[in-house]
């Protein structure tokens, strides 16, 4: 970035650190909390709920303060599938209706199954499986050293919320944004408006040797990584015979944004240190790393997800809950162009986006011996990736740089 000079030879970047920045955006996002305007969608629980594990602290409490009046799984679901219209949800702030037949029709064609005459080549990265929490909060890190987290078996009935039969072990007791936005090898997709009952309610796998797996004729038609998305999918949606899909929005910002934005602004600040900033009303406001206004901003996205509030100790320590930030955010906004700007402004791109794409192994077919092997994770040669330092800004076109003889190359191209 200090090497992006003008034509004179003038910096464009500052080299100076300035911390009132980090106030700056802290005081914006306040600006937009105290409108009162916007909230969390959060849908109430009902007999069908998937009641989170019981905690003392959050089961017997409604939200914000715990779940016991609301359903995780639908709160974050509906946001994205269409069930709950744009007016009426108060979570969204800035939006772009789509006919269903255009951008998101074109994209519940991508992540439809093949054999539900969807194209069936949406992929979602085992690094991203691996980012959701347990429904207790834990990482599958943490959860692996006392075996509540099993790379090992299969459910074979009903015994765990959200899974159907012949799934994998290590998709169950996950948090409940992990079932509302990946299909997981053996998901269900219901396709309620399909008319022919056979394409209704059918359980998923990405095996070698079936229809929606990597067979020789269809070879496009997969998931690369054997793992697809759910996100911005409902129940009804179904685009063969007789079917339709459900009008859907873009949640191009919405309030989770600005609570997390809020959360992470104030973390940077130094302890101790104040600024005072002038509201958009006018009035001046005092700015600071305070810890129960950055739990004001995470423990609410946490908690409509069904998950606990990060421990004190996280929020006490800068860098531990700029990590947990920045996880909380690969979660939340998953899917909704976020990560791309993320990691930019991180200066994170330079190691995330040079790792391998990982996956299942898409060679193993179902009636294998060692169907396990399906789930060992496998690097997927045929999308190779490489971020050079030159990407955090792109190329100006040579005819732009033709047509303006003081525009100067960004640098690198």
């Amino acid at each position: 970035m200090f090497s992006l000079k003008n034509y004179d030879g003038q910096k464009l970047f500052p080299e100076e650190y300035d911390e009132a920045k980090w106030a700056r955006a802290a005081a914006a996002a306040k600006d937009v909390i105290n409108m009162k305007q916007y909230e969390l969608y959060v849908a109430p629980s009902t007999e069908t709920t998937v009641i989170p594990p019981l905690n003392d602290t959050y089961s017997t409490l409604n939200y914000p303060d715990g779940w016991a009046d609301i359903d995780p799984f639908e709160s974050y679901r509906q946001i994205f599938n269409g069930a709950v219209a744009v007016s009426k949800n108060r979570e969204v702030i800035f939006t772009r209706a789509n006919d269903p037949e255009n951008a998101f029709g074109d994209l519940l064609n991508l992540l439809m199954p093949f054999s539900l005459s969807g194209n069936n080549s949406i992929a979602v990265t085992q690094k991203q499986v691996n980012a959701y929490y347990m429904r207790d909060g834990r990482s599958i890190d943490d959860a692996k050293t006392t075996g509540d987290y099993q790379e090992l078996g299969f459910t074979t009935g009903t015994d765990y919320d959200f899974l159907p039969p012949n799934v994998s072990l290590q998709y169950a007791n996950r948090e409940p944004r992990f079932y509302a936005s990946i299909a997981y090898n053996g998901s269900i997709w219901e396709c309620e408006s399909a008319s022919d009952a056979k394409f209704r309610n059918q359980q998923i796998f990405y095996y070698k040797d079936l229809s929606d797996g990597k067979l020789y004729n269809n070879a496009d038609k997969f998931p690369v990584t054997g793992i697809g998305m759910k996100k911005y999918y409902n129940k009804e949606d179904f685009r063969g015979a007789g079917g339709y899909v459900v009008v859907k929005f873009e949640a191009a910002i919405r309030y989770a944004d600005v609570l997390l934005w809020y959360a992470e602004a104030l973390n940077e600040l130094k302890t101790g240190k104040s600024y005072t900033i002038t509201a958009f009303t006018g009035e001046d406001v005092t700015i600071s790393r305070d810890v129960e206004q950055m739990r004001y901003g995470m423990k609410r996205v946490r908690v409509r997800a069904g998950l606990p509030d990060l421990a004190d100790n996280i929020y006490n320590d800068p860098d531990a809950f700029r990590a947990s930030l920045k996880h909380e955010r690969q979660i939340e906004f998953f899917a909704e162009s976020k990560r791309y700007y993320d990691l930019r402004r991180w200066k994170d791109a330079m190691v995330q986006e040079n790792m391998p794409i990982t996956g299942c192994n898409v060679d193993i077919t179902k009636g294998d011996l060692l169907r396990q092997d399906f789930y060992k994770e496998t690097v997927i040669t045929t999308y190779p990736k490489l971020f050079l330092p030159s990407m955090y800004l792109w190329p100006i076109p040579q005819y732009e740089l033709t047509r303006n003889k003081r525009l100067t190359q960004n640098p690198g191209w």
